[in-house]
């Protein structure tokens, strides 16, 4: 699962050798540094990098903290647009070009595929 936040993007991907573990990966090491803030206990799980992964930065967590971390997304939301949060977010605005791009490439596949 991909998520876009006001507090960075992750992919949120079940563990293939431990099915009771969940890896949030990050491309910036930021994002997960800020999720460790905000959620009681992931200051706990450490942050690992790996060069050759395509998501450099993760940490493994248990399925009762991705459901505080999905609560937190939840409860979070205070702007009525996405895209102008993260222009008033100065940890975040380096990715509003990309959230642009994105959003255009979403655009475009709804236009074509309309039903």
């Amino acid at each position: 699962m991909w998520i876009f936040t006001k507090y960075g993007f992750y992919s949120i991907v079940q563990d293939n050798n431990d099915k009771n573990l969940f890896k949030v990966r990050a491309r910036k090491k930021e994002d997960l540094e800020e999720l460790q803030k905000k959620v009681d206990g992931i200051s706990l799980f450490k942050i690992h990098k790996d060069e050759r992964a395509d998501y450099r930065f993760r940490i493994f967590i248990t399925s009762e903290k991705l459901v505080e971390i999905m609560v937190m997304f939840s409860t979070s939301i205070d702007y009525s647009n996405f895209k102008d949060s993260i222009y008033r977010n100065k940890a975040q605005k380096d990715k509003l070009d990309s959230y642009h791009q994105i959003w255009e490439v979403m655009y475009e596949y709804q236009n074509i595929n309309q039903s």
